[in-house]
C-alpha cells in the first residue's frame, strides 16, 4: 500500500531517510577515506556496528571494482572511482527507493554491467528511478520513459519502445551501430545516421554533433572533428562528455591548451577528465581504444 507523501502530517524527515540518490557530481568527503566515506551513514544513522558496515563495504567495493582503493583518499581517484565510490555508498544504505541521475557516465561500459549488476542483487526489494543517456543502463527495467525536447514520447518496456517508438529505435541504432557501446564502430554508418537525424531534428538540437566528432576522429578527420565539437560548446553544450571530447579532439589536433581549458573547467564543477582521454594524451592508447567505448568514461 502506497503513501500519500503530500500529507502535511507525514514525517518528510524519517521519509528521506529511505530515499538514496546517486548523482552524476561527485559528493564525497575529501577529509575521509574511500571506506570511511561509504560506512559514515550506516554507521552514524543507523547504528551498525564498524566492523559489520566495514565487512559490508568491502564486499560493494570488491563489486564495482574498488576493493584496492579502500583505504585511498577521494583526490587520488579518478571521475568514474568516484561515481563508484557513491554508487557502493547508495548500495550500502539500502534504501527503499534510490535514484541514478546518469550516475555511470563516467565509467566504462563493462564496469556499468557489473554495477547493474549489483543493483539487481542488493535492491532487488528497492524502487530504482533510473535516469540515463545509455540505453544498456535502462533496458532491463520494467518501464522507460523516453523524452524528446522535454516531453514524453514513449512509455514502455525496452522490446516494446524498439518496436514502436521512433526516437528510442534512433537512440539504440547509434548506440548499438554507430559506436555508442560497440567494439567496432563504423565511421560511415555513424555519419549517415546523423545526417538523418539532422533532417528531422529541431534547429535548436545539436546532439548528433558528438556522434559526428566522434565519427571524423574515427575516419582520421581531426580538423572536421573539432568543428563539430566546438558548434555544440558555442550552442552552450557542456556536458562531461562533451568537454572529454573536445579535449580529446584538441589533443589529436595537436593542441593541449583545449585539453587544460577543458581539464580546468571540469574541476571548476568538481569533474576530472577521463582517464581514457588522459591515457591518450600520454601516449598509452590509441584514439580508436578510447572511442570503442564513447558511451562510457568519454
Amino acid at each position: 500500500k502506497g503513501q500519500d507523501i503530500t500529507d502535511k502530517k507525514m514525517d518528510t524527515s524519517k521519509f528521506r531517510q529511505q530515499i538514496g540518490m546517486v548523482f552524476q557530481n561527485f559528493n564525497v568527503f575529501p577529509n575521509m577515506t574511500v571506506l570511511e566515506n561509504i560506512t559514515l551513514t550506516p554507521i552514524l544513522e543507523k547504528k551498525i556496528p564498524k566492523a559489520q558496515a566495514e565487512e559490508e563495504a568491502m564486499a560493494l567495493l570488491r563489486r564495482v571494482g574498488l576493493e584496492e582503493k579502500a583505504n585511498e583518499y577521494p583526490r587520488k581517484l579518478s571521475g568514474g572511482q568516484k561515481q563508484r565510490l557513491c554508487i557502493a555508498r547508495a548500495l550500502l544504505k539500502k534504501p527503499k527507493i534510490i535514484i541514478l541521475d546518469d550516475s555511470t557516465s563516467a565509467v566504462d561500459t563493462a564496469t556499468d554491467a557489473k554495477i547493474r549488476e549489483a543493483f539487481r542483487e542488493k535492491l532487488a526489494d528497492t524502487t530504482t528511478i533510473i535516469i540515463a543517456q545509455r540505453i544498456a543502463s535502462v533496458e532491463q527495467a520494467d518501464r522507460i520513459i523516453v523524452l524528446e525536447h522535454g516531453r514524453i514520447s514513449g512509455f514502455d518496456t525496452h522490446e516494446a519502445l524498439l518496436a514502436s517508438n521512433a526516437v528510442y529505435q534512433e537512440i539504440y541504432e547509434i548506440q548499438t551501430k554507430g559506436g555508442g557501446d560497440f567494439d567496432e564502430p563504423d565511421a560511415d554508418k555513424m555519419i549517415e545516421i546523423c545526417e538523418e537525424l539532422k533532417k528531422v531534428a529541431a534547429p535548436s538540437d545539436l546532439s548528433y554533433k558528438q556522434t559526428l566528432a566522434v565519427a571524423y576522429l574515427l575516419k582520421g578527420e581531426g580538423a572536421l572533428a573539432l568543428e563539430e565539437i566546438k558548434a555544440l560548446f558555442d550552442a552552450g553544450s557542456y556536458t562531461v562528455q562533451n568537454c572529454n571530447l573536445y579535449a580529446l579532439c584538441g589533443l589529436y589536433n595537436g593542441d593541449e591548451a583545449i585539453y587544460d581549458e577543458m581539464a580546468s573547467l571540469l574541476m571548476s564543477y568538481g569533474y576530472e577528465i577521463s582517464d581514457l582521454v588522459t591515457d591518450y594524451k600520454d601516449g598509452k592508447i590509441s584514439v580508436e581504444e578510447v572511442l570503442k567505448d564513447k558511451g562510457g568514461e568519454i
